[in-house]
């Protein structure tokens, strides 16, 4: 895969009229997984884990539910408080979301 030749073989606008989703996922076998650095596959080791086992996919599918932006505390006090419980756990110095985020100023 080069630059631009994904955005070339894509069609200029959509379609319109829906497509059967066959089609829509035939395109996204066909074109979309190529051009795709697998980040979840278990060979790939970079610096992201895996969100593909069980229970990375609930995690995934629950938090698409919300489809919340945990920018700031103001912007979700939800996601950062859940953060903030979380990172001290993560090893390293700028781990910890509290010191960063959790300033509502």
């Amino acid at each position: 895969m080069k630059p631009g030749e994904l955005v070339d073989a894509l069609p200029p606008c959509g379609p319109e009229h829906g497509e059967p989703m066959s089609t829509i996922l035939e395109d996204f076998r066909r074109q979309i997984v190529p051009a795709a650095t697998q980040w979840n596959h278990p060979g790939f080791m970079a610096y992201f884990a895996t969100s593909a086992s069980g229970p990375g996919i609930l995690g995934e599918m629950l938090a698409a539910t919300l489809n919340m932006n945990g920018m700031l505390w103001k912007t979700s006090p939800f996601i950062l408080s859940v953060a903030a419980s979380i990172s001290p756990r993560i090893p390293g110095p700028d781990a910890d979301v509290a010191k960063y985020a959790m300033n509502p100023g």
